[in-house]
């Protein structure tokens, strides 16, 4: 970490373009946890992880009970091999890797096995690195240190039970690449900071559930990336995700994401979620998974992140499972280029629609009462698909599950920017999606929906129940202006 500390008594300037604090004659004081110069993220020259120096992650490093370990870098060992060995040889009960090398060179670390955990039989309930101590990673940044899980790594057992697995259960597929358990005090929590993760495409799944015709197979086998355990505290630093998942369509048993937590307290800043393959592994960069899942939290929090190219799904919270008091924060977060189009990958079915993708908006909540705060937001809704059978290209959605229907939620947004090019005519608008049944709903907007423009006044709720999508011609004639209204479309 940096020695850099403030001298007492000397008064400090920030510098805007240095993005540290100066002092006359004095060292110059990084600016850490500042927020970045835009919040209108890219995946090239305005990354949400771009960083000076490692004091940006290991700044945020709550050790509590945890040590960090040098993984053992043993030229004859599997990656797997040299993390069992560094967390067996120690007695500490949590461990955090650490994959920093002397010279801070590039450096990626392979998985190679989806390997069955516990003693229920199940093969398909597998990760390819799990263990009880295993408490996060640190490494030289996203962009040098890497985890891949590798070409090759879904067994053949795991395919077979993955092929019966049907909607109609609603039952997940627990297939993933990594898992992080963690305890709910913050002094046993899980910590990554700089590191990268990508997967490579899996062997094809050739046969579908009896319930899941209208999806194309043969594809890669679908897998979860990070697991976030539940119960846990989890905190996530500049971290870059790339495909480390793979979905086939937006529900169980085959949503899959970049990564995904439940019954936690999760903090997750600098961090860019991109549901697309890297293009180390495949230059025509398929879209593989959805960005982030989080489910029934206690506490989520995205902070400066860049979530994008999503192929079935979108951020997707859902609370259905258990009544927990959830408080969801998205903060500085830019979201783009979530479902707009079918679910395709150019390599399979001559790059037609795969199936399973639900045209949804970027961000949505299913059967939850949480407090859900939305602030200094970049939401783009590019979806200009036609809209038969499908979701309206709303920009948030709260709705309902499976007659799961909880009540009590508040949504609250404020210094945000909303687009629509999917349709420019009303681009300036902002969509809300709501469950016509919700409690959102029929508890009253003006009780569950704070929403403010820029000029931090709060807007009123019009709900358009017509063709969808009306002109601005049409909106304006009602009296509905962007600056004082927000349109709900009912789900």
């Amino acid at each position: 970490m940096s020695v850099v500390t403030p001298i007492p008594g000397v008064q400090y300037e920030f510098d805007a373009v240095g993005r540290d604090w100066d002092a006359l004659e004095r060292e110059s004081i990084p600016a850490l946890w500042l927020p970045p110069l835009s919040f209108d993220f890219d995946d090239q020259a305005n990354v949400p992880w771009k960083y000076v120096t490692e004091d940006a992650w290991l700044g945020r490093l709550e050790l509590g009970n945890n040590i960090v370990l040098p993984i053992q870098k043993n030229a004859a060992k599997t990656f797997l091999q040299n993390a069992t060995d560094t967390l067996n040889g120690s007695a500490a009960p949590r461990i955090i890797l650490d994959l920093r090398n002397a010279n801070g060179d590039p450096e990626v670390f392979h998985l190679k096995d989806f390997i069955p955990a516990g003693s229920s039989g199940i093969q398909a309930y597998a990760f390819g690195l799990w263990h009880p101590k295993l408490a996060g990673f640190i490494g030289h940044g996203p962009d040098k240190t890497i985890i891949q899980m590798d070409a090759g790594s879904v067994r053949q057992s795991q395919l077979t039970e993955m092929s019966v697995m049907v909607k109609a259960d609603f039952a997940p597929n627990p297939l993933g690449c990594i898992r992080l358990d963690a305890t709910t005090s913050s002094g046993n929590s899980s910590f990554i900071g700089g590191v990268g993760f990508r997967a490579e495409a899996q062997p094809l799944i050739t046969q579908l559930g009896a319930d899941m015709g209208q999806y194309y197979v043969p594809q890669p086998a679908p897998h979860n990336g990070l697991i976030l355990y539940k119960d846990g505290t989890h905190l996530l630093s500049h971290v870059r995700f790339q495909g480390f998942g793979h979905a086939l369509l937006g529900q169980p048993p085959f949503e899959h994401s970049n990564v995904g937590s439940q019954y936690s307290r999760v903090r997750i800043y600098n961090t860019e979620s991109d549901g697309r393959r890297s293009p180390v592994l495949d230059p025509l960069q398929p879209r593989s998974c959805n960005p982030v899942m989080p489910n029934n939290e206690y506490y989520h929090l995205m902070e400066d992140c860049y979530i994008h190219h999503s192929n079935v799904s979108r951020y997707a919270a859902n609370d259905q499972n258990r009544d927990t008091d959830s408080e969801y924060v998205v903060r500085r977060v830019k979201a783009d280029y979530i479902t707009e189009i079918p679910n395709s990958d150019p390599s399979i079915n001559g790059g037609q629609d795969l199936g399973g993708a639900s045209m949804a908006t970027p961000f949505g909540w299913e059967s939850s009462r949480a407090k859900i705060s939305i602030e200094n937001v970049l939401v783009h809704q590019r979806n200009a698909q036609p809209l038969t059978g499908g979701q309206k290209p709303a920009h948030f959605q709260m709705t309902v599950v499976a007659s799961v229907n909880r009540q009590g939620g508040r949504f609250y947004l404020s210094g945000s920017e909303w687009h629509n090019e999917g349709h420019p005519d009303i681009d300036a608008y902002l969509i809300m999606r709501i469950g016509a049944t919700s409690y959102w709903r029929t508890d009253g907007y003006p009780n569950t929906l704070f929403i403010y423009n820029a000029a931090g006044v709060r807007m009123i709720p019009f709900e358009y129940t017509g063709s969808f999508p009306p002109t601005e011609a049409q909106l304006k004639a009602l009296g509905v202006l962007p600056d004082v209204h927000y349109i709900v479309v009912l789900a």
